[in-house]
């Protein structure tokens, strides 16, 4: 679950991670931290419920277990733009367990990207085109209502 911070909370909460870090490499889990500047708001914190301005710093941190971590293979900081522009001013940290879709093999951060590479979503697949027969032998086998009385 992502958490918003003010810039004082958010340096703290930094540093606990960088304390824990061994400890959630060993679980699996990572904490990927986003700062930067936000291009909405106002927002709280979510530590101490101060405002923090559009336009003002922030810290998004959310952490992530090992499940995503593992069978998440790319990742584009959707969430992440929804507070912040992501163009580059941003500062982004991943600690714990490296993970593949945000960090290379030396563990450097991946440029955030739009999906731009993913194909379109496909069309509801109804049950009626993958079994035409059945279906239409189901709707004839079904009973006629009663159509009422006068």
């Amino acid at each position: 679950m992502p958490y918003l911070f003010c810039e004082e909370h958010g340096q703290a909460r930094e540093a606990d991670s960088r304390t824990y870090q061994e400890h959630y490499d060993e679980l699996g889990e990572s904490v990927l931290i986003v700062s930067g500047r936000l291009k909405t708001g106002p927002w709280l914190c979510d530590r101490c419920n101060a405002t923090i301005p559009r336009g003002g710093t922030a810290y998004l941190v959310t952490g992530f277990p090992r499940w995503i971590v593992e069978s998440v293979n790319d990742y584009d900081f959707g969430y992440e733009r929804g507070y912040f522009p992501m163009k580059g001013e941003e500062r982004i940290a991943v600690y714990g367990a490296h993970w593949p879709a945000v960090q290379d093999e030396s563990g450097a951060i991946r440029a955030p990207r739009r999906r731009a590479d993913r194909p379109q979503k496909r069309r509801p697949i109804y049950a009626v085109e993958l079994f035409p027969e059945k279906v239409q032998a189901a709707l004839l086998e079904r009973p006629k209502q009663l159509e009422p009385e006068d």
